[in-house]
């Protein structure tokens, strides 16, 4: 039969802790690395207020299989959607 055992949870403030923590080799759940990243901020009323009905370009039909680098830069993947989020 499998054993199961509850895993120790880790709060870590400083990502630097993180090294010494992987160096034990031992399971655990890690959590407070990204509650001050700004992408948690981030939501659809967020962006209206920093943008309102600024256009913005997105990258569309990047390639799967291009391991991040894009082949002709970024600008041949770049489009200004015509859409406009009102709130």
């Amino acid at each position: 039969m499998l054993k199961t055992h509850e895993l120790k949870t880790v709060t870590l403030a400083n990502p630097d802790d993180l090294k010494k923590i992987i160096l034990k080799h031992q399971p655990i759940k890690i959590s407070g690395l990204i509650k001050d990243w700004n992408a948690m901020r981030w939501s659809i009323e967020y962006f209206n207020i920093l943008l309102g009905n600024s256009r913005v370009k997105v990258l569309t039909n990047l390639p799967s299989e291009s391991g991040g680098i894009l082949k002709g830069g970024q600008e041949k993947y770049g489009v200004c959607p015509e859409f406009c989020v009102n709130l």
